[in-house]
Order: C-alpha cells, then sequence, then structure tokens
C-alpha cells in the first residue's frame, strides 16, 4: 500500500508498505515488515507472532487518538 515516509536525515517522500510472512522459528510465526520509499531507500523490520496483534492494536489506538484530536480541534474552531 502506498505510505508517506520520512527517515532520519530526510523529508518526508512517497513510499510503499509491505507485509509478509517470513517463517516459523522457535515456535513463533515472524512477519517482516519492510517500507520502501521512491528513492529505492528501504527500511524493515521483523516482528514475533506474539507481538503482530499488539504491534496492530497500537497502529489503532494512535490512529483513534489522532482522529480524536482532530474532532475535537474541530470543534475548538466552530
Amino acid at each position: 500500500m502506498r505510505i508517506r515516509i520520512r527517515l532520519p536525515h530526510n523529508p518526508w517522500r512517497d513510499g510503499r508498505l509491505r507485509i509478509k510472512w517470513v517463517d516459523y522459528v522457535g515456535g513463533h510465526d515472524r512477519l517482516s515488515v519492510s517500507l520502501m520509499t521512491s528513492k529505492g531507500q528501504e527500511v524493515s523490520f521483523e516482528v514475533q507472532g506474539k507481538d503482530i496483534y499488539r504491534l496492530a492494536d497500537s497502529i489503532v489506538d494512535h490512529a483513534d487518538e489522532y482522529f480524536l484530536n482532530q474532532k475535537q480541534h474541530q470543534g475548538e474552531a466552530a
């Protein structure tokens, strides 16, 4: 999916997010999360199975908080 990425010491740029299953290691599934900029820079990390849902929950929590703050600011501006 298309995303916006900001790497250290670089401005925001367009890129792609890729999530794929890597392997089953030591009793745990692992997922690879890769961010690729339009200029070919890549940042990747792996997440163990037990932390996949924690990562997803964290993303949702931060998105909810962001949109709640946006609504509050719009209500104050009205």
